[in-house]
């Protein structure tokens, strides 16, 4: 899997018929959300989603008197993600929309 390039991996899995997580319609990869390697736009993609989960990431890095990574605050990522509001769901099935709507409340993982 290692060679191919991320269209050929996603046409081999809808070619086999595996399902997959519905987080992918707005992230690239479901296992770290707020990855500190993730370029900035999918840092406020995962705010949008995950609000909660936002703000007690950037309470940590501010309690240990860092930013989450050099030279952006999650603080700030927060902001830009509040201005754009949260993500339509309307491609969602309703299961999924309550598991999402369950991780906005609660912060933890989809």
């Amino acid at each position: 899997m290692h060679h191919l390039l991320e269209e050929q991996v996603w046409e081999l899995i809808d070619n086999a018929g595996v399902p997959w997580h519905w987080i992918y319609l707005f992230l690239p990869r479901l296992s770290c959300r707020f990855c500190i390697v993730a370029p900035r736009a999918q840092l406020v993609e995962a705010a949008r989603l995950d609000p909660h989960g936002a703000r007690e990431r950037a309470k940590l890095a501010e309690r240990m008197g860092h930013d989450f990574k050099q030279g952006l605050s999650l603080w700030e990522v927060i902001a830009e993600a509040e201005a754009l509001g949260p993500v339509s769901t309307g491609q969602l099935a309703p299961a999924e929309v309550a598991t999402l709507e369950s991780m906005r409340a609660a912060g933890g993982s989809a």
